[in-house]
């Protein structure tokens, strides 16, 4: 056989080979954005009440709130299925209103899978000396510590649809324990906005004042001046004269 034959028939065999392998499908591929999502649900109530049921759903299940507010929760679980693994599922809740009265709800879950494993790292110790730099001595220890192995976002659908589920319940046969929302509780005033100044109150007119009543005046008396006594001038004391008897 020559040469150039086998280097042909080399090729084809190569190409035969390779034309057989499956080639791995792209994870995007699988990626599928329809209105048919397990991952939503809708309720006929308000964002706050639906994000209360979900929160009261994770409790009675035994994840652990980390975050919550009106419109959003975060929640976690621990699982240890083997004595050297470890898995952490991580929940999230997000609610959004739908409607103009916002008085239906949206509420979209995600669930991730962390798996850890436990390792042993092994350290060394070491001495520093100033002139010789760094010894290592002959001690060494081993420590555990876990280790994150693979994450993974949960995609069965059973899965979230006995989450859905228990959150129906606490919505209809529990709605009786659920309180309502700081904001449908609160009395609004209805807000009028207007360009044009507040009117003043109309000026009151004061009271008329009472007329005046006259009032005869009296003369007083004008005081007539007392005699004033002329002061008698007495002249000094005399002796009385006594004649002699002749």
């Amino acid at each position: 056989m020559s040469s150039p034959f086998r280097v042909l028939l080399s090729a084809a065999v190569l190409l035969a080979l390779t034309g057989c392998q499956t080639m791995p499908t792209a994870t995007y591929e699988t990626e599928k954005f329809d209105s048919a999502g397990i991952y939503s649900r809708n309720y006929a109530f308000p964002s706050a009440t639906a994000c209360e049921a979900a929160r009261r759903t994770l409790l009675s299940q035994g994840y652990v709130i980390s975050a919550y507010n009106s419109t959003q929760i975060d929640a976690r679980k621990n699982f240890q299925p083997l004595a050297n693994a470890h898995v952490q599922i991580a929940f999230r809740v997000v609610c959004a209103d739908d409607g103009v009265a916002g008085k239906a709800t949206s509420m979209f879950v995600n669930a991730m899978e962390d798996r850890y494993t436990l390792k042993k790292v092994n350290t060394a110790a070491s001495l520093g000396v100033g002139a010789l730099g760094s010894v290592s001595l002959p001690f060494s220890s081993s420590d555990d510590s876990l280790v994150k192995v693979g994450s993974e976002t949960i995609s069965a659908g059973h899965f979230y649809e006995s989450f859905f589920d228990l959150v129906g319940k606490f919505l209809g046969t529990r709605r009786d324990e659920i309180p309502p929302s700081v904001e449908q509780s609160a009395v609004r005033e209805p807000i009028t906005h207007s360009s044009q100044q507040p009117s003043q109150p109309a000026a009151v007119a004061p009271a008329p004042a009472p007329a005046a009543v006259a009032v005869p005046v009296t003369p007083e008396p004008v005081p007539t001046p007392s005699a004033t006594p002329t002061p008698q001038t007495t002249g000094p004391a005399t002796n009385p004269v006594v004649l002699p008897a002749q």
